[in-house]
């Protein structure tokens, strides 16, 4: 029997299964070892023993001393036997085959002396577990034990054969077939030979021929490797429709026939009883009304149609069985070639962005000549008998150049129509594959690009969703097929969304990658910072800022080392919050740290990749206070501040490593005026790493108090007892509320004493003790200068304000005085400050002046009532300042006595010095002195050639006048005269002066003798030269040319042309009056000759013409 091995009967080669079946019982026999009171040895099984298990239990059993049930087997049962003291409490059992288990307390008790397991199958191998009790020990012990059943004849049967088209399924069915070892399977039919062994009950023959009888054999072989039976059956495959004939080919017959040859079918051949041919032209193929031609060929491959019709198309079906609807082949073929034409036309239609249709017009002439139409664009070639094509799967955006061209029957092509077409845009494909690669910090993506729309692709878009912190930089667009992320976080899982994307922003589904960052340990945390420390400990802190990760922070551990004292101490912080704006914080207690004890500490973070870099800080543990520094005294003392100096505290408590210094401002050493603002008082604290110290920000001239500490890292230990200290005096600020304070004097016209004081308040900054004011005058008057220095000692104590009088001044000077403080021990003193003023006039020197004028009645225009004075000009040059003004003081002579003259202040702008006015005086039978002169009447009258002053007394008309008014004077009446002179402060009188008027009836006669004379001279003269017309004729013009007349004068230079006639000679005067006098009267002058204008013309020889009359205002 194919595929089996004999041996000596009764005795086979393990199967697979026994091996594993032994091999299970070794481990289950080492398994028991210890289990129980007695250990048994494995049980060994070899290949020659396998069939006989219960015989090799029962050798076991007989040379082994341990225990062993005692048992008898049948194929279906083990029967166990007590044996005193050894009693049964219960059994259970395993199959051992196929991993099949049987399990339970599955025995009877109908024997109290015996046992049995019933129900098993024969030539299986059980696992047998029994409990037990040694009556004698009282003890409770457990066995397990291998034991076969015996074997018993297996008896097979076929089930059933179902036969199909190709295959017979088999299945049978054997008792006792633990028994068996496999079965032989033998199957002929014709030269078809197949056998094969099996350990299954079904089988399935494949790959059979349809409509073939087979026979079937089925030989039974048990574990000794014997044929204990074999059964047979008969069985024929299905039909199978046969599928079409293979190859179907026509030719030309030698007589113009039509030769059809075919292979038979591939599948189905053996169900072919013949074929059928027939034979059509190919418009009537599906059509009922087409004339078909039958021909029945048997089993031949071959059959002949004649009378075909040339260069016509033709179908020829071939069909098997007469099954004219079955599977056939088919063949369509044309008949006498004749070449055809050119295409007509050529034109598209765009279906979609991926789909083109493409129709044209076939060839006028022999279109049934044509085999098929070629259609050629970008590297593909369609071929169609259809006068359309619909072009499928096109790229969107590309532009095809689309050739369509005929192939005839012979397979020549004709000449080709060719379009371009530019196909539109459209969504891109899903990216096809994409990859990601990730680092800690790092993303990079890669893709490929579209299979779709691929030429519509403009660029890509990539968006990472996940990582929100750095959603905005994790945004891309690029053209590349690749792009690298930077910055990511770490530990933190993202998706890649990948997006072709067109011209027009259209975009394809997302191509979605999904991944995590790696871990990574974090930046280094901040150095650790001091949050609080005492003697013994010290509380850190420390911060993380990282901005790309996100993994879980474990923890942060704090570790202080002392080199010098050998100490290491460290801390957590079990519960670091998460980072919260890429920061966090956390911080620990370092304690049981011994003072004043100098630790580096640092601190790491850690995460699930490791710890990060320590940052490292070093600090001190606390110190106490230290002691009061020694010997603190004054080196130096300068005006702004001062050189002390002192030594280490006895007990420095730590390292000192500043000295602090309080210094107080306690008070100036010199006088604050109460008009000044109180001085605040500065307190300065500043420190030093010196045993020195010079404070140079002080004021001078103070009081300051000084004390010491020593700081080191504890604090400000205890200060010394203050010490005193004066600074040294400085240049003094300028005074302040300086000014002139009064100007009295002068009050004599003999000697000029004019006295002026100032007064000021001290500086209000001292710098030191005063010891004098000092200062300038400075007086200018015109070119002449006035110069004297001044000193004030201050002796005392010193007071606030003082005052300075100067009495040695000038009249009339413009004067500056300047004033400066100066202290003890400063050669330097303040700033000036500086006023201005102007010294008064004096007192004139006039007084009592003689021969001051020379007095004429007869100059005058009317010597009966006025006077000329001619005033000297020296009266006008006095020392005691510029005389402003001058007044005449007239009253009567012999009636009383001459006035005294007068001297004195000016106390009012009147100029009379309560003289009387020409209406009140008038009205006295002895005229009392009053003033002719105007108030403040200027000295710039007219002036003779002698260089005098003239004034005419009386010569105005004073009834209707208010104020001083130069009346006229009594006839014959003897007058006293005094010019009283005015400077700015002052009057003096000069001595008196006496003059007479004329008489008034001797004037009369001379005033009437001339007026007649002069009267019957014009008369006579105007009637001769009115009887002759030779009267000379008057005019100014006239005058003017001649060669002594009178000149044109411009009014505003009538003064000096006066002034000059006066000083070269009176006789220029006398002349130009002579001329003037000259002139016509044919002019009007009524108004100067009315009677009520009579006394109020100056001369009563010169009066205006009406025509240039000046009108005098009230």
């Amino acid at each position: 029997m194919a595929g089996s091995v004999r041996k000596h009967p009764g005795i086979s080669m393990l199967s697979p299964m026994t091996v594993f079946l032994a091999a299970f019982l070794f481990i289950i026999s080492l398994a028991a070892i210890g289990c129980g009171e007695e250990v048994h040895s494995p049980l060994v099984i070899t290949e020659n023993n396998a069939g006989q298990i219960r015989k090799m239990s029962l050798e076991r059993r007989q040379t082994n001393s341990a225990f062993e049930f005692n048992y008898t087997t049948t194929p279906f049962s083990i029967e166990f036997i007590e044996e005193p003291p050894v009693k049964f409490i219960y059994f259970n059992y395993t199959r051992i085959e196929s991993n099949a288990t049987e399990f339970g307390n599955n025995f009877v008790m109908f024997d109290p002396g015996k046992k049995a397991l019933t129900g098993l199958a024969p030539c299986s191998l059980y696992s047998v577990f029994g409990e037990m009790k040694n009556l004698a020990t009282n003890r409770t012990f457990n066995h397990t034990q291998p034991i076969a059943t015996d074997y018993a004849l297996p008896v097979t049967t076929i089930s059933w054969a179902i036969p199909f088209g190709d295959s017979i399924e088999l299945q049978w069915n054997t008792s006792n077939s633990d028994c068996v070892a496999y079965y032989h399977l033998k199957v002929t039919s014709g030269q078809f030979d197949y056998e094969v062994n099996t350990t299954r009950f079904d089988w399935s023959l494949d790959s059979l021929a349809p409509c073939t009888s087979y026979e079937i054999s089925i030989e039974t072989v048990n574990i000794f490797r014997e044929s204990v039976g074999v059964v047979k059956v008969k069985e024929e495959t299905s039909f199978v429709d046969p599928g079409p004939v293979e190859e179907l080919h026509v030719h030309s017959g030698p007589d113009g026939g039509l030769e059809v040859a075919w292979e038979a079918p591939v599948d189905g051949v053996e169900c072919v009883s013949d074929y059928t041919v027939k034979l059509s032209e190919d418009s009537c193929l599906d059509a009922e009304s087409c004339l078909w031609r039958y021909m029945n060929t048997s089993k031949s491959l071959k059959g002949e149609f004649d009378d075909v019709e040339a260069c016509t198309r033709y179908t020829v079906v071939v069909y098997t069985n007469g099954q004219e609807d079955g599977a056939n082949s088919s063949l369509t073929f044309d008949t006498d070639f004749i070449a055809p034409g050119v295409l007509e036309s050529l034109n598209f239609t765009i279906l979609s962005p991926s789909q083109l249709k493409v129709f044209w017009e076939p060839p006028v002439e022999n279109a049934h000549c044509i085999d098929h139409y070629v259609i050629t664009f970008r590297d593909q070639t369609r071929n169609t008998t259809d006068l359309e094509i619909i072009l499928d799967d096109l790229e969107p955006c590309f532009t095809y150049v689309v050739n369509v061209f005929v192939v005839d029957i012979q397979g020549n092509e004709g000449r080709p129509l060719t379009i371009e077409v530019q196909m539109p845009e459209d969504y891109p494909g899903e990216i096809p594959e994409a990859h990601v690669q990730a680092t800690p910090s790092e993303l990079l993506v890669s893709w490929q690009r579209p299979t779709y729309a691929r030429h519509c692709v403009e660029n890509y878009r990539l968006q990472i969703v996940g990582d929100a912190t750095h959603h905005g930089d994790h945004d891309h667009i690029g053209t590349d097929v690749s792009y690298t992320f930077q910055r990511m976080t770490a530990c933190r899982k993202i998706s890649v969304r990948i997006y072709a994307r067109t011209a027009t922003e259209k975009e394809s589904l997302p191509k979605i990658l999904t991944t995590r960052i790696p871990d990574r340990v974090t930046a280094t945390p901040s150095s650790p910072q001091l949050v609080k420390r005492t003697k013994s400990s010290l509380e850190l802190k420390a911060s993380l800022t990282d901005s790309f990760i996100d993994c879980e922070l474990v923890k942060a551990k704090f570790l202080c080392i002392s080199q010098e004292n050998e100490i290491t101490m460290e801390a957590f912080d079990d519960n670091i919050a998460p980072l919260a704006d890429n920061f966090t914080d956390f911080s620990a207690t370092i304690e049981h740290l011994p003072p004043y004890t100098n630790f580096n500490c640092s601190v790491r973070v850690l995460t699930s990749a490791g710890w990060s870099d320590a940052a490292v800080a070093s600090f001190l543990t606390e110190e106490d206070y230290p002691g009061a520094p020694m010997a603190l005294k004054i080196m130096e003392i300068s005006n702004k501040g001062f050189h002390v100096n002192w030594l280490r505290p006895l007990n420095q408590n730590g390292i000192v490593n500043a000295y602090r210094l309080e210094i107080q401002q306690v008070e100036p050493l010199y006088l604050v005026p109460s008009s000044c603002p109180r001085i605040s008082l500065v307190n300065f604290t500043e420190e030093t790493h010196l045993y020195d110290f010079v404070f140079d920000r002080g004021a001078p001239s103070f009081v300051y108090f000084v004390q010491v500490a020593a700081v080191n890292g504890a604090g400000v230990g205890v200060y010394t007892r203050p010490i005193v200290i004066r600074t040294l005096s400085d240049k003094p600020d300028p005074v302040s509320g300086f000014a002139v304070q009064s100007i009295d004097g002068p009050y004599t016209p003999f000697l000029y004493n004019a006295t002026v004081t100032i007064g000021w308040t001290i500086p209000c900054v001292s710098n030191g003790a005063l010891e004098a004011f000092e200062g300038e005058f400075f007086g200018t008057k015109g070119d002449e200068r006035h110069e004297a220095t001044w000193e004030y000692v201050v002796r005392g104590s010193v007071r606030e304000n003082y005052t300075f009088s100067y009495d040695d001044l000038r009249p009339e000077y413009q004067y500056k005085v300047t004033i400066r403080a100066r202290v003890r021990e400063i050669a330097i003193s303040s700033d000036s400050t500086m006023k201005e003023f102007y010294s008064p006039a004096g007192i004139p020197d006039t007084f009592g002046i003689e021969n001051w004028a020379t007095i004429n009645v007869f100059s005058s225009p009317n010597p009966t009532r006025s006077a000329d004075v001619a005033i000297s000009e020296k009266l006008f040059n006095s020392s005691a300042g510029e005389i402003i003004s001058v007044a005449l003081l007239v009253s009567e002579c012999g009636c009383q006595d001459d006035p005294k003259p007068l001297y004195g202040v000016v106390e009012s702008d009147s100029c009379s010095m309560a003289v009387m006015r020409w209406q009140e005086a008038i009205d006295f039978a002895c005229i009392p002195q009053y003033q002719t002169t105007c108030i403040r009447w200027p000295p710039n009258f007219e002036k003779s050639e002698a260089g005098e002053f003239i004034f005419t007394i009386g010569q105005d008309d004073c009834e209707d006048a208010e104020g001083f008014c130069n009346g006229h004077l009594r006839p014959n009446t003897e007058y006293s005269v005094v010019i009283r002179t005015f400077t700015r402060h002052g009057f003096s009188d000069s001595a008196v002066m006496h003059f007479r008027t004329d008489a008034l009836v001797a004037l009369a006669v001379i005033i009437g003798i001339v007026t007649g004379c002069l009267l019957v001279a014009f008369i006579v003269g105007l009637f001769i030269a009115k009887r002759s017309n030779s009267l000379l004729k008057w005019s100014t013009d006239d005058m003017m040319s001649s060669d002594d007349g009178v000149p044109d004068v411009e009014l505003k230079k009538f003064s000096d042309h006066y002034i000059g006639m006066m000083r070269n000679s009176k006789e220029n005067l006398t002349k130009e009056f002579k001329l003037l006098n000259a002139v016509t009267m044919e002019k009007d002058f009524s108004m100067a000759a009315a009677k009520h204008n009579e006394t109020k013309n100056r001369y009563v020889n010169i009066v205006p013409y009406d025509m240039n009359r000046v009108l005098l205002s009230t």
